[in-house]
């Protein structure tokens, strides 16, 4: 690359090893032709003397730095500096190497949602026009003022399927609402041909906008801005803030766990209510596990699994962790994490259950605490009712510690999590 780039003199690679013995390191970094940061360098830094003699410390604790900093969630990782300021210019760009072998676009700087949906921007306007060349077209500069869900999405995809009902459903009531003229939708296409882009577009409702499938970079570009990799998603985006310089901010970076709720509710009066009330979809303080599991190896996680209950007894569920978050946030404990497990039975939920060896336990909910930076210690709550007495009272005594034999947590790679929800 460094031959066939016009900034050749400007470039040096350096490698940062994450091995955990120094005859790893020696061993991977004898035939690199660049510059490599000594082990020594990471002895001297990360270890403390009271775990000199413990590698696999060590090597997590160089993860945690890199994930805090560089946002590493996975090897191989690739982040673009500016040497001179130290500034990041590209936090992750292994896939543009990958695409661009040769440098011809390096630096590989970040795009905003801005950069990629420009006000020149021009849209589907309606799914039965996606074949008609006349029809009218959106232009996004005429969005200013508006909310935008951002709706990625493939036809190859299970799940994709399943979801885009329930978005319809979820668009369909908005417009008939006061908020019909203060949002849009942008089908925003992962297929890879065009036809499975039009048929699948147009089993949407009507009013929903679509990225034109020639200018499939820009779908490509929003998986970066959104640090996600998953399809299906959601993304709120609020309006443009002058405030900012005309940009948008991100509202919610995964709408689709809200939506999947709100699809619980009986249909009705109470269901439009939700829907409504929910408008613009700001993130909870609880999360869907299978969907949003990032961070339990970093603060206490209470986990409520109900993935075989009937909607009444999911929809309760949510219900006790809605207000058990208000109590939390009442007394200012931000120290324990909450979750919930009702949408998926495999993947991580069913690794999860299976590393506090309860993967059999599906007759009722079942409430843990998860504690992994303890060692891997974890707490189960013994055949209580899910109600938020009950829930407070074991969040202050979870009574007694077991600790995770199975490997996950700590050190475990869930990044492969990610490509098993796309492939469902």
């Amino acid at each position: 690359m460094k031959e066939k780039n016009e900034h050749e003199k400007e470039i040096e690679v350096i490698f940062v090893s994450l091995d955990d013995s120094k005859e790893a390191y020696d061993e991977y970094v004898k035939d690199m032709p660049w510059l490599c940061v000594p082990f020594q360098i990471w002895e001297e830094s990360t270890r403390g003397d009271a775990v000199k003699d413990n590698e696999a410390a060590d090597a997590t604790k160089k993860s945690a730095i890199f994930k805090d900093i560089y946002k590493v969630d996975s090897i191989p990782h690739l982040s673009i500096l500016d040497g001179s300021s130290g500034r990041i210019l590209k936090v992750e760009a292994t896939a543009d190497v990958i695409e661009d072998p040769d440098g011809l676009e390096f630096p590989w700087e970040q795009k905003s949602f801005d950069d990629l949906l420009s006000d020149d921007v021009m849209m589907h306007s309606n799914p039965s026009d996606v074949e008609n060349e006349d029809a009218p077209k959106t232009a996004m500069s005429t969005l200013g003022d508006k909310y935008l869900m951002m709706f990625l999405s493939a036809q190859w995809c299970p799940p994709c399927d399943d979801f885009t009902y329930k978005i319809a459903n979820v668009f369909d009531e908005l417009k008939k609402t006061s908020l019909k003229d203060k949002f849009e939708m942008i089908f925003c296409s992962c297929d890879s041909d065009e036809e499975a882009f039009v048929e699948y577009y147009k089993k949407m409702p009507p009013g929903v906008l679509a990225i034109p499938y020639a200018l499939r970079d820009i779908p490509d570009g929003l998986f970066r801005v959104f640090d996600s990799s998953l399809i299906p998603n959601l993304i709120m985006m609020g309006p443009k803030e002058e405030s900012k310089g005309g940009a948008r901010s991100i509202i919610n970076s995964n709408v689709r766990t809200i939506i999947e709720e709100i699809s619980l509710l009986s249909g009705g009066e109470a269901k439009a209510n939700a829907i409504t009330k929910s408008f613009p979809f700001q993130p909870k303080a609880y999360k869907d596990i299978a969907v949003e599991f990032e961070d339990i190896d970093e603060k206490k996680c209470l986990v409520i699994f109900n993935e075989y209950g009937s909607s009444e007894e999911k929809a309760k569920t949510l219900q006790v962790l809605e207000e058990v978050s208000s109590k939390l946030k009442e007394t200012s404990n931000d120290e324990i994490h909450l979750y919930y497990a009702i949408t998926s039975d495999n993947g991580v939920v069913s690794d999860l259950k299976a590393s506090i060896n309860c993967e059999n336990h599906k007759e009722s909910p079942l409430m843990v605490m998860l504690d992994f930076q303890d060692e891997g210690a974890y707490y189960v709550a013994n055949e209580i009712e899910i109600n938020v007495e009950n829930t407070l009272e074991f969040i202050k005594n979870p009574g007694e510690r077991e600790e995770i034999t199975q490997d996950f947590g700590g050190e475990v790679d869930l990044e492969g999590y990610d490509d098993e929800e796309d492939e469902d």
